[in-house]
């Protein structure tokens, strides 16, 4: 009989480490920084005071448990700019996600030190931490030392996220409330961008020769711009950015959720939750659009194509009823400013589409850059180099990307880095086919969706890739759901194995 390895193996902490000598080391921590601090922020606000006690509460129950710390940081990924403390601009950004992040690595890291619990790192976190390693390296020899070093930091904590969640969800059990916490937040953020669509004053103008798509702390909670990319073709555009910097970016954020909700749906038999997931699905739909992206509307589509290929959505006539009774209903609600640049099927031909003009040229200048720096690579980062070379042509934003990942990775790390980045993307995506390939043997459905659900962001993730250098960008649900593939790999990897040994005893 198929039987999952359990979680009690020496190799799989549980999630819920308490270390009963340690903990009341930290509540007597917490307790005298609290009794020093608050009577000092009270004198200035008392809501600095309240604040800071449920920072310190959240920030003992982090510490004290890992899996609250994963699970805040699942709760605010999508919040994005609105948890960030400093301006984009900056090299190094400090975050709500970034800080339970942290706290969640000190809780491992106090297990290591005072516990002897060992921390997992598997072969696809290894690969991707060689290649961080490389880009850290190139900052020697980069020539864009700002937007390197922020990039390499950005990709750091990608690492060090993978690390976390793999060493502390080692359950499939757990998997599903970290994907609830995320999708609740993006509804939340999507119906304000909704909401904030609606009023004018609350629409940020960017400028439209500087076109940086950097923001700053006084433009946190503003969701929607004004965007000039191509003025002289159809004018200003209204587009939705959430609680990213760019609506390139909230477009894949939001896309990447699609597949989750369709797997609480089919792993659910509570009419009330598939209620709430099919409403989550309009919410990000209608933001999809609301971004008012060509890439996101392709991408869009093409999610939904790959989900029904793979499986993960079921070709029954109450399916197809469904979504095109959902397009209908949304019919009414699209803005008129949306016909005039993602409706328009004219406006996907290169003839009236100036950034994918523009993205062709960068292309071709990109190869140029990689051939004069094939070896090693430009550095990690570099958006200075490409300004160089064509600001003399066309009018260039002060710092810019190729705009195409598999491209801006070969010409930052070059042949020696390359085969890394490589090598963990396929890794990645073996392990997580082993691991649905064996739950699916099992019959445990649920988790097969989930995995489902990863194949079809990852193979959305690639196609999105053509057009926007999305591993660069902070896309933490991505490697939310990544890392958990990770760990059911692991999983089934270590269950595999236990049953193969079983077989070779009842042999001998």
């Amino acid at each position: 009989m198929n039987q999952t390895a359990t979680i009690s193996d020496p190799k799989f902490p549980r999630w819920n480490w308490v270390w009963m000598k340690s903990k009341y080391f930290y509540a007597s921590l917490v307790g005298a920084i609290g009794g020093l601090l608050c009577p000092v922020l009270a004198a200035v606000s008392p809501y600095l005071a309240i604040g800071a006690v449920l920072g310190l509460g959240a920030a003992y129950l982090s510490v004290a448990y890992p899996v609250f710390s994963v699970l805040m940081t699942a709760l605010v990924v999508p919040v994005e700019r609105l948890g960030r403390f400093s301006n984009d601009s900056q090299a190094i950004t400090i975050s709500l996600m970034r800080l339970f992040g942290m706290l969640g690595l000190m809780s491992l890291a106090l297990n290591w030190i005072l516990k002897k619990r060992k921390i997992q790192i598997y072969k696809p976190v290894a690969l991707y931490g060689l290649f961080i390693l490389y880009c850290f390296i190139s900052l020697s020899w980069g020539t864009d030392e700002q937007k390197g070093l922020s990039s390499a930091i950005t990709m750091l904590g990608n690492f060090l996220f993978l690390i976390l969640v793999t060493n502390v969800i080692r359950n499939k059990d757990q998997l599903k409330l970290p994907i609830i916490l995320w999708l609740f937040t993006t509804v939340c953020i999507g119906l304000f961008t909704i909401y904030q669509w609606q009023d004018p004053s609350a629409i940020a103008t960017e400028d439209r020769f500087k076109n940086s798509g950097e923001m700053t702390t006084d433009q946190r909670f503003t969701t929607v711009m004004m965007d000039y990319a191509e003025f002289e073709q159809i004018g200003a555009v209204k587009r939705a950015i959430g609680a990213t910097s760019h609506p390139a970016v909230y477009g894949i954020n939001i896309i990447l959720t699609i597949p989750f909700f369709i797997y609480l749906i089919r792993s659910s038999r509570s009419w009330l939750t598939i209620g709430l997931c099919i409403v989550g699905l309009g919410v990000s739909a209608y933001n999809a659009m609301l971004t008012n992206t060509r890439a996101v509307m392709l991408t869009l589509a093409f999610s939904i194509i790959v989900a029904a290929i793979i499986g993960l959505v079921r070709i029954r006539p109450v399916t197809i009823f469904a979504g095109v009774f959902l397009g209908i209903a949304m019919i009414p609600f699209i803005p008129e400013s949306l016909y005039n640049r993602i409706f328009d099927v004219s406006n996907y031909s290169t003839e009236k589409a100036h950034a994918l003009r523009v993205r062709f040229t960068y292309w071709e200048t990109g190869v140029d850059i990689f051939q004069d720096n094939w070896l090693l690579g430009l550095g990690v980062g570099n958006q200075v180099e490409l300004v160089k070379r064509l600001e003399h042509k066309m009018h260039m934003p002060a710092n810019t990307s190729i705009h195409n990942e598999f491209l801006q990775s070969l010409i930052e790390s070059g042949l020696l880095g390359y085969p890394l980045i490589v090598g963990f993307m396929v890794m990645a995506y073996r392990r997580s086919r082993l691991a649905e390939n064996y739950f699916k043997s099992i019959g445990d459905q649920p988790t097969e969706f989930f995995l489902k659900a990863a194949r079809v962001n990852y193979i959305v993730l690639l196609f999105y890739a053509l057009q926007c250098d999305v591993l660069h960008f902070t896309i933490k649900g991505w490697w939310l759901t990544m890392a958990i593939c990770i760990s059911l790999s692991e999983i089934a990897l270590l269950s595999i194995r236990s049953q193969q040994n079983l077989q070779g005893n009842e042999n001998v």
